[in-house]
């Protein structure tokens, strides 16, 4: 992917880390294979396509890695351990990728949206009677009174890779409609 990139445009300019994958079970009814294939699809995916775009980027002294993250990263809840700590990976690899690499023109920084209509929340509220009323109660608990939609992560991830976003390194930005500002989930 990354060689097919340079070939056609002869440069990459940002990289965008975005996929996840979540499996609900508590961690002693997680077994090594589900642990592993969340760790290797939301952790080492980040490796795996940041590893040779960071050259590039090196030789060109200039470019933006911008990484998808969880709330979960940060504030967690009942039976994803193995979520939570891959997102929290992410975070933290952000960290020091940022440090390793700002000084040399690549800004890293890590996005973290909270509940996203997505197919993967579509999917985990799926096994419940009325997933309606499942995505509805998700809206309830952002104090922004709605879930997001794509285009406003897009748009932080947009503004991020951007050079109006020039003097943002190792950021975590919380595209989460309000859920980490709160103490408790309001109804």
């Amino acid at each position: 992917m990354v060689a097919q990139t340079y070939a056609q445009y002869g440069r990459i300019d940002v990289l965008v880390n975005n996929t996840g994958i979540l499996i609900s079970k508590p961690l002693h009814e997680t077994s090594y294979a589900e642990w592993q294939k969340i760790i290797a699809t939301n952790l080492d995916s980040v490796y795996l396509c940041s590893h040779p775009v960071i050259p590039i980027m090196l030789r060109q002294h200039h470019g933006s890695i911008i990484n998808i993250a969880s709330p979960h990263a940060l504030s967690t809840t009942t039976n994803i351990a193995a979520y939570a700590a891959s997102k929290g990976g992410v975070v933290s690899l952000t960290r020091q990728m940022a440090m390793d690499y700002g000084r040399k023109g690549i800004r890293t920084n890590c996005v973290v949206p909270g509940a996203i209509d997505t197919a993967m929340l579509r999917s985990d509220i799926a096994h419940g009677d009325n997933w309606e009323a499942s995505l509805a109660g998700w809206a309830k608990v952002q104090p922004i009174g709605r879930v997001g939609y794509p285009i406003d992560i897009a748009r932080v991830v947009t503004w991020l890779a951007s050079e109006n976003a020039g003097f943002v390194l190792g950021a975590t930005i919380h595209a989460d409609g309000g859920m980490l500002a709160q103490l408790t989930p309001s109804e």
